[in-house]
């Protein structure tokens, strides 16, 4: 007699859940199953949830780890996390709900701080526990209990066709069927690596040694006066001495409107001349705009969009690879200093 093996889909909130799915990817594999979750994806977009869809109609059982957070919005006002169980309850997956009890007790940062989105995760929580199976947990080795018992109950009740290995079937199809679902994984993986737009950079693009006015303000004291005074002011530099400023705060990326702040501040110290008592010196935006084109083209940094901790969405500077090495290049130090 064959011994099937099933896979199972593991759905949750992800950041302030990443201990308990460890613990529920553990329990699967040591019944013998297979695992299937987000950690395998990129960040949950309507694209990529299209392509979570066809993972999830071929698994054989749905986990659904339910705590203190709602989770990232879809377009329609929904979690992801609440659409892919829908489409699991649609295509007729067995879901398993595994609901945090006492969840007044969790930390202030694995909690929804926002009202609407912690009643539509109290809506969510009464739809999953109408009629399915749900078992309750509040520790990593209660969860890793919950998860075997229900899953063991669920091979017993609602039969699933899982896999069999290719030297007890009579036939090629479940090995078919794994060869598909790789091809199709390692397909998507290569579709979004070559998705990058092509940029056409002009032959004769300027370099780090082209110079730069820039142009605006800063505020001052005048001696034996209380009030400042705005004044206009132009400091030349060039674009190597500001990515030369900017570079080493950019190890780790900076949300773009904090990188304004920092060339300026940055200017303002090196090219300060002591005669000038104020320090609010501010660029003009167009300059600032130019300055992030500039530095994209030459390939120094990359300027992306990426969701926030709040679950919005914001443009972040980082060094590229060859960012760093020109930031190395020009600031490490050197025994002919």
């Amino acid at each position: 007699m064959s011994e099937k093996r099933y896979q199972v889909f593991i759905s949750s909130t992800y950041e302030d859940l990443k201990e308990e799915r460890k613990a529920v990817e553990q329990t699967i594999i040591r019944a013998g199953d297979f695992p299937v979750g987000m950690e395998a994806f990129p960040a949950a977009d309507e694209e990529q949830f299209e392509f979570i869809k066809t993972i999830i109609s071929q698994c054989d059982y749905y986990v659904l780890i339910i705590a203190g957070r709602y989770g990232s919005l879809a377009p329609d006002g929904k979690s992801y996390t609440e659409k892919e169980y829908d489409y699991a309850v649609e295509i007729g997956v067995p879901v398993l709900v595994m609901l945090r009890d006492e969840r007044g007790e969790l930390p202030a940062n694995k909690t929804e701080d926002h009202p609407e989105k912690r009643a539509k995760l109290e809506a969510f929580i009464a739809t999953v526990s109408d009629g399915r199976l749900r078992k309750g947990w509040t520790t990593t080795d209660g969860l890793k209990l919950a998860i075997r018992e229900a899953l063991d109950y669920a091979k017993a009740t609602k039969h699933r066709p899982g896999w069999i290995r290719g030297d007890q079937s009579s036939s090629q199809e479940t090995l078919e069927r794994l060869v598909a679902v790789q091809e199709e994984n390692e397909r998507l993986k290569q579709v979004l690596a070559e998705a990058k737009p092509q940029v056409a950079v002009p032959e004769n693009l300027a370099g780090l040694d082209t110079f730069i006015t820039l142009t605006g303000k800063y505020s001052h004291t005048r001696p034996g006066q209380y009030s400042s005074t705005t004044s206009s002011i132009e400091i030349a530099t060039s674009l190597g001495e500001i990515f030369e400023l900017l570079a080493p705060h950019l190890m780790q990326a900076k949300p773009d409107r904090t990188v304004g702040p920092i060339i300026c501040e940055g200017v303002w110290r090196r090219f300060n001349t002591g005669n000038r008592s104020g320090r609010s010196f501010v660029m003009t935006d167009e300059l600032f705009q130019t300055i992030k084109i500039q530095l994209m083209a030459l390939n120094l940094v990359s300027v992306k969009t990426a969701k926030t901790v709040g679950g919005g969405v914001n443009l972040f500077w980082s060094l590229t690879d060859m960012g760093m090495q020109e930031m190395v290049r020009r600031r490490a130090m050197t025994t002919e200093q």
